[in-house]
């Protein structure tokens, strides 16, 4: 008896090392990543820098790149050459250059860089380092990007985990049920329905409304430019003006507000459906954006950032970030440009709100033109 009960308790101190120990035998980050300014600033950073190192390390005939061996496939159609470690191991840390397309083996951790000439599938429940691609990237469902992924487009199925960054050239398609840290993108489109809802167009900003002027004036103090109030504010729907405001407190916008400048917090900051804002978005306490909304500038929060379905954060040719600990995107969200979660990024698994009533929402917001 007391044998056993030995033996139990030295099982229950030794489960908290079973994730360490797991990690020593099959190790999925064994080499520090360098981050510098450039890096800071540039999401794709790190993958240009690679694929210009990569390519200098082929044309000068080099078989390492740093501290990996570099294995080259020109034909991707035929069964790749693992070495007898890394079939006993399932898991490969040498550098992989594929000329042409590739489809990923399955049940194979790559602990180096796979960068692939055009198109590259990836397998489903892959662990990846990085990946880059010179075309078109499509991550299955349930795939691991442990660092970063750069292709001109890429397609990310449901429930992907993407501790890292992931960038696109061109565009990035978004699923349900995926773990995000940084994503970047001329244009980044959020599991997009069939016939998702009509999106507004930035021109709607600027189209003159018939409800001008700050509603309840009197809890504005006019200066320099913009308004500041010192305590909490609720502004009623369908109003539109054309200077910065400042909120003390928590700053709630009814749906259809047009503002013409940027919008500060020092608590919550919510827009109703269907608002358009010409600047940025800031708060100290959690961003909601409506459905329908669309939010010009950058929207950052010191807490969390709600983007409800069908809003459009940035404008083509006009990108910017979202930045929060936690982002959390609905369905038919559009960004242009930057998404950072420094705590934890994620879609929802399904549609908040059904195409129909975001369609609605937007119709109601809908600018009048002053005759």
């Amino acid at each position: 008896m007391l044998l056993l009960l030995l033996l139990t308790t030295l099982l229950v101190l030794c489960l908290p090392l079973l994730p360490a120990l797991d990690e020593w035998w099959r190790p999925t980050d064994v080499v520090p990543l360098h981050i510098d300014g450039d890096d800071a600033i540039d999401p794709p950073y790190l993958a240009r820098r690679f694929a210009q190192h990569l390519q200098l390390a082929i044309e000068g005939g080099e078989t390492q790149l740093g501290e990996s061996k570099i294995v080259r496939i020109t034909s991707p159609g035929e069964r790749w050459p693992m070495d007898e470690r890394e079939t006993r191991y399932a898991a490969s840390r040498r550098l992989w250059r594929v000329d042409g397309s590739a489809e990923l083996p399955a049940g194979i951790t790559f602990l180096a860089e796979v960068a692939v000439e055009h198109d590259v599938v990836t397998a489903p429940r892959g662990v990846y380092r990085a990946l880059l691609a010179g075309g078109r990237m499509k991550l299955a469902p349930r795939t691991r990007v442990l660092r970063w992924a750069h292709g001109d487009e890429i397609q990310i199925d449901r429930a992907c985990r993407l501790p890292g960054r992931v960038s696109a050239e061109r565009c990035l398609h978004v699923g349900q049920s995926v773990r995000f840290g940084v994503l970047h993108a001329p244009e980044i489109r959020f599991a997009h329905d069939a016939k998702p809802a009509v999106a507004p167009t930035t021109a709607a900003v600027l189209a003159p409304v018939t409800h001008t002027g700050l509603p309840h004036p009197e809890q504005w103090v006019l200066n320099a430019g913009r308004g500041v109030a010192g305590r909490s504010i609720d502004l009623l729907a369908h109003h539109a003006w054309r200077v910065d405001l400042v909120c003390r407190g928590r700053l709630t916008l009814g749906e259809g507000c047009h503002a013409r400048g940027s919008l500060k917090a020092h608590g919550d900051l919510e827009l109703g459906a269907g608002c358009h804002v010409a600047g940025s978005v800031f708060a100290q306490g959690q961003v909601r954006i409506g459905a329908g909304c669309v939010v010009l500038g950058c929207v950052v929060s010191e807490t969390a950032v709600i983007l409800e379905p069908g809003c459009v954060i940035g404008a083509p040719g006009q990108e910017a970030t979202v930045s929060a600990p936690h982002i959390d995107v609905a369905a038919n969200v559009r960004v242009h440009g930057t998404l950072w979660a420094s705590a934890k990024g994620r879609t929802r698994n399904k549609p908040s709100a059904p195409a129909a009533r975001v369609a609605s929402a937007l119709r109601r917001s809908a600018p009048r033109a002053v005759a």
